[in-house]
Order: structure tokens, then sequence, then C-alpha cells
């Protein structure tokens, strides 16, 4: 074998060996085969971060997840401890009663008010009738007076109950106000108690 077809021969051997070389790394860096759905390879994976918050601060009672689980929005990852959140909700439900309960004692004096104002323009009524009768009797009297057909001290009476009927009805037109500012008062009390039962109510909700 001549020296030239010796080192072809050598030539060649070292050509393979690196071919061989070169496909065996390609072979043992190339990705795995897809199995059950599942691709293999490396890489960097990069995720999005989400906070978690309630709407109200508390103890969580439970963690349904685990983390590297897969989950869809609506899905349920935690329970907190709502014992003291129930507490204030049936707090809030007894100032929703109380408020309701303030609204009818409200109304129901808002009825008595008005019944009280009725009476006092009944009142007032007869005291002017009064006042009338005392007026016409009185007027006789000053006449019967001027004839000498009475006496000064009957006339003298009959001008004090004209005073007196003119009193009464004073009183009776202040009865009435003071009844009617007390109604307006109570109706006052009825749009208060009204408002409060909205704002329990919305603390309900």
């Amino acid at each position: 074998m001549s020296p030239q077809t010796r080192t072809t021969i050598i030539r060649g051997g070292v050509a393979a060996l690196l071919l061989a070389t070169a496909v065996t790394a390609w072979l043992l860096s190339r990705p795995p085969a897809e199995q059950d759905g599942f691709v293999r390879g490396n890489g960097r994976v990069e995720a999005t971060q989400v906070d978690v918050a309630t709407r109200a601060a508390g103890r969580v009672d439970d963690i349904l997840v685990n983390e590297g689980d897969f989950v869809r929005a609506g899905d349920i990852i935690a329970r907190m401890d709502v014992k003291s959140l129930e507490a204030q909700h049936a707090q809030a439900l007894a100032e929703v009663a109380n408020a309701r309960s303030a609204r009818q004692t409200a109304i129901a004096m808002v009825a008595q008010r008005e019944a009280d104002v009725a009476m006092a323009e009944a009142v007032l009524v007869q005291r002017r009738s009064e006042l009338d009768l005392a007026r016409r009797t009185s007027a006789r009297s000053q006449a019967l007076l001027a004839e000498r057909a009475t006496s000064e001290q009957i006339a003298d009476d009959q001008a004090a109950r004209v005073r007196n009927a003119e009193a009464n009805v004073r009183a009776a037109q202040a009865q009435i106000a003071a009844a009617s500012a007390a109604t307006d008062a109570a109706r006052a009390h009825v749009a208060q108690a009204e408002a409060g039962i909205a704002a329990a109510e919305a603390v309900v909700a």
C-alpha cells in the first residue's frame, strides 16, 4: 500500500469519526418526542404574578389549591374564617330591626299628635262659641243698663265673662300651635328613623 493510499484511508476514517460524533451530539441534544400531550425541553417559563385580596380583612380558614395547580376564573381557592363577619352581620340586622321599630314608634307619635291637633281645634270652636255668646249677653246687659233695667254688677259680670272667653280662645289657639309643632317634630322623627333604616340596610347589604 502506497503512502498516498494510506493517507487517504486515514483521512476518510477521521472524517467518518467526526461525522458520527456530530450525529450523536445532535441526537443527544434534540428535545424528546411528545409524550401524553406534553412536550419536554429546556428553557425558562415566565408567568404573571397575580395578587389575591378580599374586600374585608380576616383570617384564612382553608386553602383549597396547592402551589402550581391550574385554576380558572371563578374557582374558589380559599375560604375565610367568617365568624366575626357573621357577628357583624347579625349586629347590622339587629340595628335594622331597631330602626324599623323606631320608625313605627315615630309613626304612632305622629298619629297621636295629629289627634291632639284635632282635639285642640274642636276646643277652639267651642271657645269661640262661648265667646260669641258672652259678647251677645254682655251687649244685652249694657243695653239694659242704659235703660236702668239691670244693675251695674250684672253688666260687669257679663263683661268679665267676655274677657274670660277671649282668653280661652287665645289659649285654644296656642294649644293648636303647640300640637302642630309637636306633629311636625314627630314627622321629622319618622324621616330620621327611615334614614336610619336605609343606613342599617346598607351595612347589611
